[in-house]
This record gives C-alpha cells, structure tokens and sequence, in this order.
C-alpha cells in the first residue's frame, strides 16, 4: 500500500519544489487528486487491494510516481479533469439506466425513456406547487423504496458501490463523550455499500453554487458561514451551499417531476437570494448527492475522501444533467467571455470524447458552466464503512468553529487559507 501511504508526502514534497506560496496548497492537492487518479487508470480490482498484493501495488507505485515526477501542473489538472469527468458522467449514465429499468419493471415508460436530446438542462428547485414530495404520496412509500432499493442494486452493480445514508454511530459517540450530543438526536453519515478503490469518483456535493463574481450575493455576506455548516469553498472561491439540500426519489420515478428536471433554465427563485434572503431548499434525484452529509472524521478516525473541483458544462444532454444535484443561481459565462481559467482543469475535447464514447449528442460547446465539487476516494474504502472528509476550516476563523470541529492537518488548512482574502 506504499502508494496510497506516501501520497501526502510525494505531493508535499514535488509541490514545494516549484510553487509560490500563494498556490502551494492547490498544486499539493492538484497533485494528490493526480495521483490518485493516475491509480484509478491501472482498473486494479478491490480484491486486489484487499489482498494487499504488495508486489503489483509496488510496481504500480514506481509507474505513477516517476510519470507524476515530470508531469506539469497544468498537464495534471487536464489529466485529472479527465478521469475524474469520465467518472462523474458513467455515474450519471448508470443512474439513467438505473431509473429506466425501474420503468420497465412498472412496465411505463417516461420521458426519460424518449429518443432525442432536449435544450441544456438547468436543475428544479423545490417541488412545485401541486407535486406532492414522496413524503406525502398517497400509499406510495413502501413502493417507492423498493424501488430505490432496486435502483441502488442496478448502481451497486455496475459502479461497484451505492450510498446510503444513516447513523452514525462514531460520530455519535465522540459527540456524546464531548458532552455536545443532545438527548434523543441522531446524527447521521454517509456509509458506502459495496467496494471503491482509491481514485473513485464516490458522490457529488449538491447545492446552490455561486461563481467567484457572486459571492457578494450570498446570504449573511460577508460571514456566509454563520448558521451553515454546508458551505464548500473551491480553491478558486467558487462555493456550493449544500444547506436545505435533500435527496427526493419521488423526482427519480415520477415522469412528470423528471420532465421537469430536464427543463433548461428554470427561472430564478423570487425574492433573488441576496444577503438577507437566503437561497430556497430544493430537492434532486442524484443517488450519489449526498456530499453535504459526509462527515468530518471525528477524533481516531481519519479522512477516507477527498474534495475535487469540477466543472459540467450546458452540452451534456439533460438526461444526464438531470442527476447532477445542483444548481447555479447566478450561471458562469462561456470561458471565452470570461477568460476562465478553470480550477478543474476544464478541457471541452475531453467533453466531447466522453460524449462520444457514451453515444450521448448534444451541443457542440457550451455556453454555461456549473462549477462544482465531488469526493473521491483517497484509499480503498470497504463495504459498511463511513465516507469522512476533512472539511479544513480555516484557521483564521478558529473562533466560529462549530464545537465539535478538530483540525485533522493544520498545516494543509493553514496554506489552503493564505489566499482567501474573500473569506473572513
């Protein structure tokens, strides 16, 4: 396991060789996502790294390590832009599957279930007026999660793993011995069901994202974090607010409801948010959306994901689009407007080949981007276990911390924070 061990290290240590201060901590985590990613490319199995084949994994370690060496910081960013893009889209076309399979089963068939490719989709917010929320449908509960179960089996299948969300018990026991846990609440995590190997695209972070130029029309502006522990900061300030945010499988099985997650542009909720109305709910049928209910590693535990940066652009046909769990409220102008420089590493050819190799057609290059976050998987993680992402609050701001926040790597957050003059 020599590779995913020294991962830390070998970024720390290549990183500091050419990077100002300024941007030490995004080429160290550039360069950790590289790696990662890079392995991921070798296939090898989860029973492979189960069985700890140390001579396979050795040799693996040598390859990347020495391609790693000499690869430049821009040549990595496109590289794991790649990878990680590649994965993010068979995650959404296996949902689609997933959900038309349920279909057949019901023996219906829904829009989503139609030849053709729609107007580049923007994503619905909370139900509208006259849709019930699976909550409240007449009778429905039992059949709908046995649906979801079967839906979850069909990912399982094919992605390897599935999500599912519930207590926590490790959470909740240092919560309990540090006197914070209150009486009859139960907190939840992510738990993954299945196998991921290390450089796993394992969930997608949903929420309201706002792009660097919005922020000021963020609610709370300027302390955006007061009263939200939802918030993610890219390293280029983009921010996805994850609060309100909820998981509704009515959308996943309901044709009239993922009709309407189909739809482009959807107009924007009224009164805007702004720094006094703060953003609505909203719900979305993603089945690995549940990135805002990770949670951070409690004390003895380590993180077991880590946080990419990437952008999904208006040409991916709204079928797909349909399960990406977020949504802009102030949308990114084309990078040709905006002399965008993308902290993912956004590289539209690789769009196109991802497009063509799922036989997906759409737009040719897109107008909008939505700039977003998913985890993925920093070791091997086995069935049963819980997701945990080390949130790296900033230090300059260790007087807000939530109680039951520890610094996991105080050096890393220190670094990712010199920039951030936006923040405070």
């Amino acid at each position: 396991m020599g590779l995913i061990d020294a991962i830390g290290g070998w970024a720390k240590r290549v990183a500091a060789a050419s990077v100002s201060t300024r941007s030490f901590q995004e080429e160290v985590d550039v360069f950790r996502a590289y790696l990662l990613t890079s392995l991921h490319q070798h296939e090898l199995s989860a029973a492979a790294y189960s069985a700890a084949d140390v001579d396979t994994i050795s040799a693996i370690a040598k390859e990347v390590r020495t391609a790693a060496s000499v690869a430049t910081f821009d040549h990595q960013k496109r590289e794991v832009f790649s990878v990680v893009f590649r994965q993010c889209c068979t995650a959404l076309d296996v949902q689609l599957q997933a959900m038309r399979a349920a279909e057949v089963m019901r023996g219906g068939e829904s829009s989503s279930m139609r030849e053709g490719v729609s107007p580049p989709v923007d994503f619905p917010i909370s139900p509208p007026l006259g849709f019930p929320s699976s909550r409240t449908q007449d009778g429905g509960g039992s059949e709908v999660e046995g649906e979801m179960r079967k839906a979850r089996q069909i990912v399982q299948e094919r992605l390897g793993f599935s999500l599912k969300v519930m207590p926590s018990e490790k959470v909740m026991g240092a919560l309990e011995e540090a006197g914070l846990l209150e009486e009859g609440h139960v907190e939840e995590g992510v738990f993954l069901r299945g196998q991921a190997i290390p450089g796993s695209v394992v969930s997608f972070y949903p929420g309201w994202t706002y792009n660097p130029s919005h922020l000021r029309h963020m609610y709370n502006y300027p302390q955006i974090d007061r009263g939200n522990d939802y918030l993610f900061a890219r390293i280029d300030t983009a921010v996805v607010d994850g609060k309100g945010v909820e998981f509704d499988p009515f959308i996943f099985f309901n044709p009239a409801r993922f009709e309407l997650a189909q739809q482009a542009h959807l107009p924007l909720p009224t009164p805007a948010p702004s720094p006094s109305h703060p953003p609505p709910p909203f719900r979305h049928c993603s089945l690995l959306g549940f990135g805002q209910r990770v949670n951070h590693p409690p004390k003895g535990e380590a993180p077991n994901v880590v946080a990419v940066p990437i952008d999904f652009p208006t040409s991916i046909p709204p079928q797909l689009a349909a399960f990406l769990p977020n949504r802009d409220l102030h949308p990114t102008a084309s990078m040709s407007l905006l002399g965008y420089k993308s902290a993912s590493g956004y590289d539209q050819s690789v769009v196109e080949e991802v497009m063509h190799d799922l036989e997906w057609t759409g737009p040719s290059s897109p107008s909008l981007l939505t700039r977003t976050v998913v985890l993925v998987a920093l070791r091997p993680i086995g069935d049963g276990e819980e997701l945990y992402l080390d949130y790296r609050y900033s230090p300059r701001m260790k007087e807000r911390w939530p109680a039951w926040y520890h610094a996991v790597n105080s050096e890393e957050a220190e670094r990712r924070w010199q920039a951030a003059t936006w923040w405070k």
